[in-house]
């Protein structure tokens, strides 16, 4: 361990920090230089990405250098400044080296840019941010150390992220120099690592402060390496450029077959012009296979293949997707011409060619086919088989070829719309011509038979001309014969003149009678009807008087009595029940302790009953006010939505208890109701607690509300509310009904099968409805349930929710 200390203590100070500044500096200056070189040859973008890169590298080693260099002169506190600075260009260096060794292997510039221009974003923020920070931190701990300090951790977080990314995507799509590369990035990855764990364990492992010894001594291995894996790319471009150029002497071979193949374009059958297409182009090129593919229905998001050379046994139609098969993108979208020398590892030619037919894969070349701006389609060239790469003068031949083979594709294309616009002039010419003779027949046949029409009509007016002869005299017989009657028609009507007018002054006279003696009737019937309407008012006084002096007497001392022993009893039963009715709210609550199940469940059971013993107390107090004829109603415009879910949540330890399911259905725009709030509370209370009792467990009940307007019931015609309250108890016999609204007092079984009220629950509630003006009544269906209905008068506003 004293070893490794050492070495990296020589890496942070003087003059081993030297020696490393140097010998990275020469690597980096090695790799840039052959980056350029190759770049300045080729013009291709991979050694662009490589020469930007280094670049990159080589002018933040340099700021570095300026700054130790104005730190060492006394110019400003290194300490202050270099850690963090160094910190983030080394970050910087890493983004950059992913970016140029990297995402080209993705084959998406856009997805490489946007990786460059986001990392490279935030790591200028973030520098902003934190080297302002260190420095006034440095200047108040003056021992700080930034090897342990959070932002040394959020810099190396950083880089991991991007390391291990940069392994991912090597060992998933790398295409050149994977184990370099590989190498490289690993070597990074376990220095930040190290330097991390090393401060984390032993936080003055570092004989020298501010100084990451394992990230240092991991670049002293990279960047060498880095030099290498650049000059084995440079080389194997070279190789292959020579190559290329070796090839292009051979190009003039191939010159007849092009002349061939442009002779080909002489015919206009488009299917036979792009056979000879494909076979020629894949003779010129010396290549395994060769396609042409054309845009599905005019669209650039599908391609079907049109023709294939060598033809074997495939699928007719094969289609070509653009987002299942993106290495065609570029060519379908930008025009350029696409070169693959995968032979082996690269899934997205593998399955290009596997769709195509074929089970092995190799360099590919994918030119399309344009005609100005526009693609028409695409020429798709490989060797799946030889494996032989493209060279230059291969792939200068592919774009003439293309351009060939675009013009005469045009060509057939333009023959076949002139041949279909032939037909169909041709086909449109013999169908004018038969209209032509058809219509001429029917002229013809018209003229026929207007000429026979005409002859008919001329022997037809000379009939109707002795006709009209015949007609003339007739009528001037009867124009004599009208003359006469008409004189004494006239002698006629003066007599009738007379004798109506006599009638009509005897009729004025008698309705002049009659009006009189209406008018008489009128007040004789007045007088009456007020005379009747003063009778019955007395009578009613009467009555009222002799019914309320009856009931005087009949109250006897023991019915009072009875009254205010039930007022006294009910009074102090529900002193206790309020006291076991909040220790349960409070016990179920659990803010005294958690409760087993089976211990809520009885807490539950003592809450129902509770609230049943409760609504008893309610029926007994009410039935005493209702014998007693103290009910009095404060009748109010009163929302029996409210009211509805007041009840329900009233009753849920009940409804809890039995499982019970309840459905509510309540019109949105329900109008008001003129009633007292606690008496109709007291209603559904009631009707809910019947149905809940008269159901099985895990029954279901249906509470409903909804305007009423029937007009069966005489003076109950419209303006009523009607609430029902449906239970799954059974149903009620037809001869039962009658007494469902008696009082009862078993109290272990309902008297009637299908009711769950045993005692006088269902007597207040007609009792309570009959008092606020409505009508309740029960329907029920044996085998099923029971629905009590009952209707309320509405608000004279009926001003809804």
């Amino acid at each position: 361990m004293s070893i490794i200390s050492n070495a990296l203590n020589l890496l942070s100070a003087l003059p081993g920090g030297l020696v490393y500044h140097l010998v990275t500096i020469f690597a980096i200056e090695a790799a840039l230089g052959m980056a350029m070189g190759q770049w300045q040859r080729t013009r291709q973008r991979d050694p662009f990405r490589m020469a930007v890169a280094f670049g990159g590298l080589l002018l933040m080693k340099l700021c570095l250098m300026l700054v130790a260099l104005l730190a060492w002169q006394g110019f400003l506190d290194p300490a202050a400044l270099v850690p963090p600075l160094e910190r983030f260009f080394d970050t910087v260096g890493v983004v950059l080296l992913c970016w140029a060794f990297v995402f080209p292997s993705l084959d998406s510039p856009d997805l490489s840019r946007l990786f460059l221009i986001a990392n490279l974003s935030l790591a200028a923020m973030a520098s902003l941010v934190l080297v302002p920070l260190w420095y006034l931190d440095f200047g108040a701990i003056a021992d700080l150390n930034y090897n342990g300090y959070w932002q040394d951790i959020v810099w190396d977080i950083w880089k991991l992220l991007l390391f291990c990314t940069a392994c991912l995507i090597l060992l998933w799509r790398a295409r050149r120099e994977r184990g370099l590369l590989l190498s490289v990035f690993t070597s990074l990855l376990v220095g930040s690592f190290l330097h991390q764990m090393v401060v984390w364990i032993a936080p003055h492992f570092y004989g020298v402060a501010h100084i990451a010894g394992w990230e240092r001594l991991a670049n002293f291995v990279a960047f060498p390496l880095l030099a290498v894996a650049v000059y084995r790319i440079v080389i194997a471009d070279i190789s292959s450029r020579s190559r290329e150029l070796e090839t292009v002497g051979e190009v003039e071979r191939f010159l007849p077959l092009l002349r061939i193949s442009q002779k080909t374009g002489a015919s206009l059958e488009l299917p036979v012009v792009l056979e000879s297409a494909v076979a020629g182009t894949a003779q010129a090129l010396r290549a395994d296979m060769c396609a042409i593919a054309f845009p599905a229905d005019g669209e650039t998001d599908e391609f079907h293949l049109a023709a294939i050379y060598p033809q074997g046994e495939r699928e007719e139609d094969i289609s070509l997707s653009l987002d299942e098969q993106q290495i065609i993108q570029p060519a379908v979208r930008r025009g350029e011409q696409i070169v693959t020398d995968s032979t082996e590892g690269d899934a997205k030619v593998m399955e290009l060619y596997a769709l195509m037919g074929f089970s092995e894969m190799g360099p590919l070349l994918i030119q399309p086919l344009s005609q100005g701006h526009d693609v028409i389609g695409i020429l798709i060239v490989g060797n799946p088989q030889t494996k032989r790469t493209f060279s230059s003068g291969d792939l200068q031949l592919s774009r003439t070829l293309a351009d060939q083979i675009t013009v005469t594709i045009e060509n057939a294309r333009l023959h076949q719309k002139a041949q279909a616009k032939a037909e169909q002039l041709a086909w449109t010419l013999r169908n004018q011509e038969e209209l032509i003779s058809q219509r001429r027949a029917d002229l013809e046949a018209e003229a026929q038979k207007s000429r026979e029409d005409a002859e008919m009509l001329s022997q037809r007016l000379h009939e109707a001309e002795m006709k009209a002869k015949r007609v003339e005299q007739k009528v001037e017989e009867l124009t004599q014969r009208f003359r006469l009657e008409e004189k004494e028609a006239l002698e006629q009507k003066a007599d009738l003149e007379a004798e109506l007018k006599q009638k009509d002054e005897e009729i004025q006279r008698l309705a002049e009678e009659l009006q009189a003696k209406e008018t008489e009737l009128d007040r004789i019937r007045t007088r009456s009807e007020a005379e009747l309407s003063q009778a019955a008012s007395k009578i009613k006084q009467l009555m009222k008087t002799i019914h309320r002096q009856k009931e005087d007497v009949g109250r006897s001392e023991e019915q009072r009595a009875k009254d205010q022993f039930i007022a006294s009893v009910s009074q102090e039963l529900r002193t206790p029940m309020t006291s076991i009715t909040g220790y349960t709210d409070l016990l179920l609550g659990e803010s005294v302790g958690a409760l087993a199940d089976m211990q809520h469940k009885f807490l539950q059971r003592i809450k129902a009953n509770t609230e049943r013993i409760g609504s008893m107390l309610n029926d007994l107090i009410g039935v005493s006010t209702i014998d007693a004829g103290q009910l009095k109603l404060q009748i109010e415009p009163l929302d029996m939505a409210e009211v509805i879910e007041d009840t329900i949540i009233g009753a849920r330890a009940q409804l809890e208890e039995k499982e019970t399911v309840l459905d509510v259905d309540v019109d949105e725009d329900l109008p008001l109701v003129k009633a007292d709030a606690d008496y109709a509370r007291q209603i559904m209370t009631n009707l809910l607690s019947n149905a809940c009792k008269c159901s099985p467990v895990g029954g279901r009940l249906r509470i409903g509300a909804t305007a009423y307007d029937k007009r069966e019931f005489g003076e109950l015609a419209t303006g009523y509310l009607l609430v029902s309250v449906t239970d799954s108890g059974g149903g009620i016999a037809s001869e039962d009904q009658s007494r469902v609204f008696d009082r009862f007092y078993q109290a272990e079984q309902p008297l009637i099968a299908g009711l769950g009220e045993t005692g006088v629950g269902l007597s207040i509630v007609k009792a309570l409805v009959d008092a606020h003006g409505g009508r309740i009544w029960v329907e029920s269906e044996m085998g099923v349930g029971s629905t009590f209905n009952y209707i309320l008068p509405m608000a004279e506003d009926k001003r809804t929710r």
